[in-house]
C-alpha cells in the first residue's frame, strides 16, 4: 500500500529513534482514532527539555506498551529491563499512557520520591510539603472503559519493585510505601 510511506517522518527524540509513517499520520484526520505511534511521539516530545533550566528532564514518559505489558505479564524480568538504567524516584513526574478497548487514558504519578512524606501527612492538617499522588486522567470520567483499580495495582507493583531495587528495603508486602 503506497499510503504506508506517504508523509513519513523519521527522526530522533533525544537518543530514541522515532518513525511516524503515513498510516500513523492519517489517524490525525477527523473521525479517526489516534494510534500508539502518535501518542508515543507526542508524549515523548512534551518531555524534552526546552532549555537547560527546564524541568522537563524531571519527567519519565513510559511507552504506551509498558502498562499493557505489566497488566498482562505482571512486572516480569522482561518489563524490568525497561527501567534498568533509570531511577524513577529521581523524577518529579511519571506518565503512563494507556490504551484498551480503543480508548486512551493517562496515569500520572507526581513526586514519587515523596512517598514517605505522604504517608506521614495523614491526619496532619498543617502539612504543607510536597507529597506523592497518583491521578488517572480519562476523558470518559466515571464512564471509563478502563478498570482504574487494575491500573493502580499494576503501577503500584512497578513502584514497589523499583523502590525495593533502589532503596534496598526489607519491608514486607503490607508495609511497602505504595499501598494506599
Amino acid at each position: 500500500n503506497g499510503n504506508y510511506f506517504w508523509n513519513s517522518l523519521r527522526d530522533k527524540i533525544g537518543t530514541n529513534p522515532i518513525i511516524i509513517n503515513g498510516m500513523d499520520v492519517r489517524t490525525l484526520l477527523p473521525r479517526n482514532y489516534l494510534n500508539d505511534s502518535i501518542i508515543n511521539f507526542w508524549i515523548r516530545w512534551i518531555s524534552i527539555p526546552q532549555s537547560p533550566d527546564d524541568s522537563a528532564s524531571q519527567v519519565q514518559v513510559f511507552s504506551s506498551h509498558f502498562l499493557s505489558g505489566v497488566l498482562s505479564n505482571n512486572y516480569s524480568s522482561d518489563m524490568k529491563r525497561w527501567l534498568r538504567k533509570i531511577n524513577i524516584f529521581d523524577k518529579k513526574l511519571l506518565l503512563f499512557p494507556f490504551n484498551a478497548v480503543n480508548h486512551w487514558s493517562l496515569v500520572a504519578i507526581f513526586n514519587p520520591s515523596k512517598i514517605q512524606q505522604t504517608s506521614k501527612r495523614w491526619g496532619e492538617t498543617r502539612y504543607t510539603n510536597e507529597v506523592c499522588c497518583m491521578m488517572h486522567f480519562d476523558s470518559l470520567g466515571n464512564n471509563t472503559l478502563h478498570d482504574g483499580s487494575e491500573i493502580a495495582w499494576a503501577i503500584r507493583t512497578v513502584l514497589n519493585s523499583e523502590w525495593d531495587r533502589h532503596h534496598n528495603t526489607t519491608l514486607d508486602r503490607t508495609s511497602r510505601p505504595f499501598t494506599h
